[in-house]
C-alpha cells in the first residue's frame, strides 16, 4: 500500500468535511480519488514485480556467461590457442 502525500491528505480531508456538509459532488470526487490511488499503486506493485524479474534475469544471463568464458579459457590453457599458457607448448 502507497503513503497518502501532504498534498493528497489536505484534498482528502476537505473532500470529506464537504461530504460531510452533504456535498455530492465533494463525496463522488472523494471516491474516484480513492479508486485512483488504489490503481496507481496497484500500477506501482505491479512494474516493481516486473523490475525485480528483469534483474533476476539479467543475473542468470551473466552468471551463464561467466561460467562458459570460464570453460573456454580453461580449455584454450589445454591446447593452445588464444592467449592462455598452453600455447608455448604447443597444442598439436
Amino acid at each position: 500500500m502507497r503513503k497518502w502525500s501532504k498534498k493528497a491528505k489536505r484534498c482528502k480531508r476537505k473532500s470529506e468535511r464537504q461530504a460531510e456538509l452533504g456535498h455530492d459532488k465533494a463525496a463522488e470526487k472523494l471516491k474516484k480519488a480513492g479508486e485512483k490511488f488504489e490503481r496507481k499503486g496497484e500500477k506501482k506493485q505491479k512494474r516493481s514485480k516486473e523490475m525485480k524479474q528483469k534483474k533476476e534475469k539479467k543475473k542468470s544471463h551473466a552468471e551463464e556467461m561467466r561460467r562458459e568464458r570460464m570453460q573456454n579459457n580453461n580449455r584454450n590453457m589445454q591446447n593452445g590457442s588464444g592467449s592462455g599458457q598452453g600455447g608455448k607448448r604447443g597444442g598439436r
